[in-house]
């Protein structure tokens, strides 16, 4: 979807070499999620599925093990289309081994897409959050060593922070799909399976970024930026567009360093600085300021210092038809930067999961010789009122007026 701007090293591909669980559950949606301990699908041995999946590069479809993978899937259809016509309370097994690989290759996709969920955001995954998550269940605690006799002085307690109040409450989304089951079992080409999976796996990543980067440009749309989290675009007379964005930048370092952090009223810690665009145009603006290269009047390059940004992301949202409707998932606009301290650096950005992409299928309605039926959910929630800050509208900390709160500075870039 996006790629990842690496600073001196131009633009590369988001490469996430880790895992994706995407789990499998038993029974019913509402019982495992109403469950303490919710119930794994499970092999013949008692023992979990095995859905978590290791990826050691960024690519999946086109690889081998891509097409070998989708060998396996198309040897699993042919197999059940072999088998005399059944009734759909009879569901050969094979059924449910072409079901897990299809999820197998869901869960492999999704490492190509750019997720920034868990870049921008500290990703918290409890499959026993209740529906409404208060704020203590996710915050850190803190505590301090005070004199002590050791002969009968009460010990003070480490102690949960404290700064805002209240909960969030969790937010499921889901999406299905719906196919004849005369289609699975003996019209459907194997290609219509790969461009369902890879449309799962397009709305999931859509979605999941645009609740981490929405909040940001609603803000911005609304105008609705405190004095203290933007910069205005450098103007100075006879300067080069180079050197204006470099001044730029180089003030919106400044204003996100005088940011104080909500919870420990201290300037924050500029761990990481992440300055984020959706244009080619201002990508290519940016990352010549911020590595120094700088053009003058005369249109002689000189180098300056480096600004100390660590990285500079890209990310310009989604379009695309979804039936006669145009759906749009809004990117950064143009001549527009954010500027922030993500949140796995520290910064108080969460995002708090319940359910990952959760996979629930069926064989349909036996009277009908219904349909095979599937869907792909997931449970989570955004907490950034303190990230956000001044700019988040929270009625505790827009009453603290002793100074200007938050992670995340808006930039507007020269022309």
């Amino acid at each position: 979807m996006d790629n990842i701007i690496l600073k001196k090293a131009g633009i590369q591909k988001l490469n996430l070499e880790k895992a994706y669980d995407m789990s499998l559950f038993d029974g019913s949606m509402s019982a495992n999620l109403d469950a303490v301990e919710p119930v794994y699908l499970a092999d013949k041995d008692g023992k979990r599925e095995p859905t978590i999946l290791d990826t050691e590069k960024a690519n999946w479809e086109g690889t081998k093990e891509y097409a070998m993978h989708w060998n396996s899937i198309k040897a699993t259809l042919d197999s059940i289309r072999s088998q005399p016509k059944f009734n759909t309370a009879q569901f050969p097994a094979e059924y449910y081994d072409l079901f897990e690989k299809i999820t197998q290759d869901i869960t492999k996709l999704r490492v190509q897409e750019a997720d920034f969920t868990g870049l921008l955001t500290q990703e918290r995954v409890n499959l026993n959050f209740s529906k409404s998550v208060d704020l203590s269940e996710f915050l850190g605690f803190t505590g301090q060593f005070l004199e002590n006799n050791l002969a009968g002085d009460s010990v003070p307690l480490i102690q949960q922070k404290t700064g805002t109040k209240g909960s969030v409450k969790m937010q499921g989304y889901a999406l299905g799909n719906v196919r004849s089951l005369e289609d699975v079992l003996y019209n459907l080409d194997i290609s219509v399976l790969q461009e369902i999976d890879k449309a799962y796996v397009r709305a999931f990543i859509g979605k999941r970024n645009d609740l981490v980067w929405g909040p940001m440009i609603a803000i911005t749309d609304a105008s609705g930026w405190n004095a203290g989290q933007t910069v205005a675009a450098d103007a100075t007379a006879g300067a080069t567009i180079s050197e204006k964005v470099y001044k730029t930048i180089n003030s919106a370092i400044e204003k996100l360093g005088a940011l104080y952090d909500f919870q420990n009223n201290q300037e924050i810690d500029l761990s990481r600085i992440v300055l984020a665009v959706g244009q080619n145009v201002d990508a290519r603006k940016v990352n010549r300021a911020v590595n120094g290269q700088i053009g003058n009047s005369k249109g002689i390059n000189s180098n300056r210092q480096a600004l100390e940004i660590d990285q500079i992301w890209m990310y310009k949202g989604d379009s695309f038809f979804y039936g006669k409707e145009k759906k749009t998932y809004a990117g950064i606009a143009a001549n527009k930067a954010y500027l922030f301290v993500p949140g796995p650096s520290n910064a108080p950005n969460y995002t708090l999961v319940k359910r990952g992409l959760v996979a629930v299928s069926s064989a349909g309605d036996a009277l009908t010789l219904g349909q095979d039926k599937n869907a792909k959910y997931f449970i989570q929630k955004s907490y950034n009122d303190e990230w956000y800050g001044s700019s988040a509208g929270n009625t505790v900390i827009d009453a603290n007026t002793d100074h200007v709160w938050g992670y995340v500075v808006e930039v507007n870039l020269p022309a």
